[in-house]
């Protein structure tokens, strides 16, 4: 085998390969994209590429194509990505390719909505629909999936998920707990493997597909924060955020490539360094009494330090009103004993609000 070990063998030894195979039982689906290692997207019984193409940056139709051609056959988008610019450039791939992508949508679950959104992604139907739920009660509302239901039995979509980057453990453990949604779009990266690892665990008991998103949270080398998430066995796939044709390629090449011997070495040194450095999403400082929104603070700086998307990090801090911001905090430290990583968050919300504020 020499020095280097394939993706491939790597997540077989971790159990990848028997989730990938069908391990939550029944036929699977074939999926377009046969290029791409695929998985199954939990109880749905799609078989999905590891990678996806996630739709934050995506602004030309030519994108959304290319990654199609070259076999990635997930796809997600949301009508606030890139201005509104986002849907409409799926809008017009799916014009040709719409039968060849399982085809997830970030927004309510209601008629009038995913209705609305039909319109400019020139389908009759979305695979997924993903309303945005960042806390419990949000998750556990009847009414998600009452709307749901009434939506499927319309015809305009088959299956629930949920979006949510903040309070996850505990958003998590409810929807688990509740077994309505059939997946998951989560924030899942080295810095916050550990306190996420079990609850995938048990999602992955009952069927919920895991969809990977800010899987660069932490920063680093970005092939090895790729393969610590999908070394889970849980993990569906991941998805990618691509600004052009050329990082397209780039993000279908990491799909194949080797992995070094000391991977497992690299990934614990990832881990354990995120842990210390980077907001895991965890929400305890909501417990702020004044009310500063610290984990959509550290999110929005992340897009500015990690991402290079410097306008969305200073737009996200820009939506915030003045008693969210950090500016007003008083420095009572409360948010850094109750933080899940314990960081420095009080220094880190005045590097963000000078930079965001720049």
């Amino acid at each position: 085998m020499g020095d280097k070990l394939t993706r491939r063998e790597f997540l077989k030894t971790t159990g990848a390969a028997a989730l990938a195979a069908g391990a939550l039982g029944g036929a699977a689906v074939p999926a377009w994209g046969a290029t791409i290692k695929q998985r199954k997207l939990g109880r749905t019984n799609l078989m999905v590429t590891e990678l996806g193409l996630g739709g934050t940056r995506v602004k030309d139709p030519s994108v959304v194509r290319e990654a199609i051609n070259q076999g990635i056959n997930i796809i997600h988008t949301s009508p606030g990505y890139a201005g509104n610019n986002s849907i409409k450039a799926y809008g017009e791939a799916m014009k040709t390719l719409r039968e060849k992508v399982v085809l997830c949508l970030k927004g309510s679950p209601h008629q009038n909505n995913i209705k609305k959104q039909l319109q400019i992604l020139n389908t009759n139907k979305v695979d997924v629909i993903m309303p945005p739920l960042h806390n419990v009660q949000a998750v556990q509302n009847p009414a998600v999936r009452q709307q749901f239901l009434e939506s499927k039995k319309a015809g305009l979509v088959d299956w629930l998920g949920f979006a949510v980057h903040s309070n996850v453990p505990e958003v998590m453990r409810k929807a688990v707990e509740l077994g309505w949604y059939d997946c998951v779009l989560v924030k899942y990266f080295p810095g916050n493997k550990a306190q996420l690892d079990p609850i995938l665990a048990q999602a992955q008991k009952i069927g919920m597909g895991i969809v990977v998103m800010k899987w660069r949270s932490g920063g680093g080398d970005r092939q090895t924060a790729l393969n610590t998430v999908l070394s889970h066995p849980a993990t569906s796939t991941v998805l990618g955020s691509c600004g052009s044709v050329q990082e397209v390629g780039q993000w279908v090449g990491m799909a194949s490539a080797a992995l070094p011997a000391d991977f497992e070495e690299r990934s614990r040194r990832m881990i354990a360094e995120q842990e210390r450095t980077a907001c895991a999403g965890c929400g305890n400082c909501r417990i702020c009494p004044r009310g500063v929104a610290v984990c959509d603070i550290l999110r929005y700086q992340m897009y500015y330090d990690v991402y290079g998307e410097r306008e969305m990090g200073r737009q996200g801090y820009a939506s915030l009103t003045a008693w969210q911001r950090a500016t007003n905090c008083d420095d009572c430290g409360l948010c850094e004993r109750v933080c899940g990583n314990h960081l420095p968050i009080r220094a880190k919300l005045k590097e963000a609000h000078a930079a965001l504020m720049a």
